[in-house]
């Protein structure tokens, strides 16, 4: 017996009123005489039988779009949100907040109980979170917070803080974070003043969760509960990730790690209770974290073969042997001076972009250490290999420039087993090298498309680097000249201007709070004097020396 809802002519009725003329089911079961049900019940058979086909138009619009479908079916998850690539971590963080705070903003309905972890990426998502219309909403920390470092990122202030945003409830948890055993741990979650916090957590309706990876950078160290060597220790059990303060491997098992999760809060075994977990994630990497140890892996094994080769003793003595008279000659020196300016990139585009993305909790005197170290070391290890490989080649010693590299070290690859392979593999090498260098000279006038004048990223880089190789291809002739003019003149006057306003102009607190920001020690009282007396007078003489003796030579 046909059925009411298989009638052709009433699908198609009931499908014009609700898809094209916007009636209400409601008000079609009415004015048809029918049964609400029913009318959901033709709409949902007219889609099956193809009657109505509902297309999304423009999905393409949105990023990431197709991505984001893959991972909730692979993964049973409810809703991914992908945010776009960023080249900070910083400028990653804005944008996951933002993200998380649009999605938290219609999730969080009335009446909402919602647990909230610690970390930064949470912070930037209560700094994000502006139109919320959710009423009588209670907040409670999942996790424990006591301590005197980096209190906005506690699990305690962010949930006070959203709290105070939605007009709500906050229940606080006032304990530390993590504790040095499992049975004080027991212990503290039996205390009547924690109750009130730990009862909410097994009734939640959202937690909102921060999902990290153990590092010097992240939330777990920057508040002081874990130490450089746990964190060490952590990352050589092959830990995967953090949540909750609470370590897993790739499995997902926390069992490994035991010892290390003695966290006064939530379990987070416990999450795959709560009707809507939350997590936000996200991390930069770059092909340079193995490329740039594979180079030098590559530069040392060349500086041990070239080492056997007859003739590269004459490198090494051209290298070791000392002029006295030469160091006593001035142009040598501004010339070195001049090359360090321009080899660590001081008052370039290097310094305003990773200073400006720099983490706050980001050493910069440890960092400045490294850099010149490693600058050092760097520029020693290529000497070594280098010059003895041009001594092999009988090339002339005191020959420089672009010959050093492309011209001379082929010729040892040549010569050596398996030497094309390796060359090849050396060259990819140089070219990430090369890469990494354009980042922080690209990425000023790429940012200033993306905040000044809206392009999204891809544009940007591709304008830029459009941009970059015709000025590339056009100055070609001239580049000899030009660097050596950038380094001598462009370099020096930058530091010299740069130092001027940051230990002159800002002032000595400035200086002082700007490098003790991250550092457990603050500096020493030698930091703004050397800064205002030495490095403005020695930029200031590289400069007018450099531009009487003509540049680097």
């Amino acid at each position: 017996m046909r059925k009411v809802i298989d009638d052709p002519r009433l699908m198609v009725r009931v499908c014009d009123l609700y898809y094209n003329q916007g009636i209400s089911q409601q008000q079609i079961a009415k004015d048809l005489n029918l049964s609400r049900p029913t009318v959901s019940r033709v709409l949902a058979l007219a889609r099956e039988q193809g009657i109505v086909k509902i297309s999304i138009s423009n999905v393409d619009a949105v990023e990431h779009w197709e991505l984001e479908r893959k991972l909730e079916k692979e993964y049973g998850l409810q809703e991914v949100i992908i945010v776009g690539e960023n080249s900070s971590e910083d400028k990653m963080k804005e944008a996951l907040g933002e993200a998380a705070a649009r999605y938290l903003e219609y999730t969080i309905k009335d009446g909402n109980t919602v647990g909230v972890s610690m970390g930064s990426t949470l912070y930037e998502v209560i700094s994000h979170v502006m139109h919320p219309e959710a009423k009588r909403v209670t907040f409670v920390p999942i996790v424990g917070g006591v301590g005197r470092v980096r209190m906005e990122l506690h699990a305690n202030s962010l949930a006070e803080s959203l709290s105070r945003i939605y007009d709500g409830k906050f229940v606080p948890l006032h304990a530390p974070a993590r504790v040095s055993s499992r049975n004080i741990r027991e212990e503290l979650l039996k205390e009547e003043t924690l109750l009130p916090a730990i009862r909410l957590t097994q009734k939640l309706d959202i937690a909102v969760v921060g999902i990290g990876y153990p590092n010097e950078k992240s939330a777990i160290m920057a508040t002081g509960y874990f130490k450089e060597n746990e964190i060490d220790s952590l990352i050589n059990r092959k830990v995967a990730g953090e949540l909750c303060m609470q370590f897993y491997d790739i499995k997902g098992d926390t069992s490994p790690y035991e010892d290390d999760n003695n966290v006064i809060g939530m379990d987070i075994s416990k999450l795959r209770t709560v009707p809507r977990s939350i997590g936000i994630a996200g991390g930069i990497e770059r092909a340079n974290k193995f490329m740039m140890p594979l180079l030098f892996a590559l530069f040392l094994g060349l500086g041990i073969y070239i080492f056997t080769l007859p003739g590269a003793s004459e490198g090494y003595k051209y290298i070791f042997t000392i002029n006295p008279k030469g160091l006593l000659n001035p142009r040598l020196w501004i010339y070195a001076f001049g090359q360090a300016f321009f080899s660590l990139s001081i008052a370039g585009n290097g310094t305003v972009i990773y200073g400006s993305y720099l983490s706050e909790t980001e050493d910069v005197v440890s960092s400045a250490k490294n850099v010149a170290i490693f600058d050092t070391l760097a520029a020693l290890l290529a000497s070594f290999v280098i010059i003895p490989g041009m001594a092999v080649g009988g090339a002339e010693l005191s020959s420089g420039g672009p010959g050093l590299m492309f011209i001379y070290l082929v010729n040892v690859f040549n010569g050596m087993p398996g030497g094309k392979i390796v060359g090849i593999i050396f060259y990819i090498c140089v070219l990430f090298a090369g890469m990494s260098s354009l980042v922080n000279l690209y990425e000023a006038p790429v940012a200033t498309l993306e905040e000044r004048f809206g392009f999204k990223r891809p544009v940007a880089v591709g304008s830029i680097a459009v941009v970059g190789c015709i000025v590339a291809l056009v100055i070609q002739g001239i580049v000899s000249g030009w660097m050596d003019a950038v380094s001598i003149y462009i370099c020096p006057l930058g530091a010299m201007l740069a130092a001027i306003m940051f230990f002159w102009v800002a002032g000595k607190d400035f200086a002082v709070n700007a490098v003790n920001q991250g550092r457990d020690k603050n500096i020493g009282p030698w930091f703004v004097p050397l800064g205002k007396y030495v490095l403005v007078p020695l930029a200031f003489i590289a400069l007018v020396a450099g531009a009487i003796l003509g540049g680097i030579g």
